[in-house]
């Protein structure tokens, strides 16, 4: 049978207590650090962050040359389709 010590107060436990009390608190962060399930799908959900990103930024630089270009196109097709209108007897 374990005997107390009268002189040793009941607030403050011993050293070996204290740190095995820390470690059973951070056994459970301990596994999720260790825990690797998931690592794959967070790789490919940051490798899709990272085409969005540079598929936005090249809307961005090449969108308005894109957009002269196709109005560019549209205004001959609108022409040729005048001209053949025009031409049918």
């Amino acid at each position: 049978m374990k005997t107390m010590n009268p002189t040793r107060s009941l607030r403050s436990p011993e050293p070996a207590t204290r740190v095995t009390r820390i470690e059973a608190a951070m056994a459970p962060i301990q596994r999720l650090l260790r825990d690797r399930r998931g690592a794959n799908l967070v790789e490919y959900i940051i490798l899709v962050g990272v085409v969005a990103l540079l598929a936005l930024g090249a809307f961005k630089s090449f969108g308005g040359d894109l957009k002269t270009k196709i109005g560019n196109q549209a205004t001959t097709v609108q022409g040729i389709n005048d001209t053949a209108e025009g031409a049918q007897p």
